[in-house]
């Protein structure tokens, strides 16, 4: 007599089979989705420093050598460089603060984006 069931020990070699599976592609998954986030939070920071160029040129801002100013991201927003909607953090899926870090040497402008506002304080703002 022939019966379609499993064994007891087909289950248990399935359930192994499954448990080595979930081990091995659990963690390559995880980090994959935190390499693309981190990814997207370096595409993020590249537009707003692009968008804080652009204001900067527009604006006729001046920075020489010794004094580096900032720029916040709310003054970029609210200038209309770039939209607020889109100023979010992928990592984290809140709202980006902080502001883009201005520097003159080598003959050129230089821009960092800072993400927290304590830190922007310790320079003056370039609309000052």
């Amino acid at each position: 007599m022939k019966k379609n069931a499993f064994t007891l020990i087909e289950l248990l070699a399935i359930l192994v089979i499954l448990t080595i599976l979930s081990i091995i592609l659990i963690p390559t998954i995880k980090k994959a989705i935190n390499d693309a986030k981190d990814s997207a939070y370096k595409d993020q920071v590249s537009t707003i420093k692009r968008a804080a160029e652009a204001y900067f040129v527009n604006s006729n801002f001046r920075v020489d050598s010794t004094n580096p100013k900032v720029m916040y991201l709310a003054d970029i927003v609210s200038s209309g460089y770039i939209e607020g909607n889109k100023v979010v953090n992928p990592v984290t899926s809140e709202t980006m603060m902080g502001c883009v870090l201005i520097k003159y040497y080598s003959n050129q402008y230089h821009y960092d984006y800072i993400d927290s506002n304590t830190e922007c304080e310790k320079y003056q703002n370039i609309r000052e």
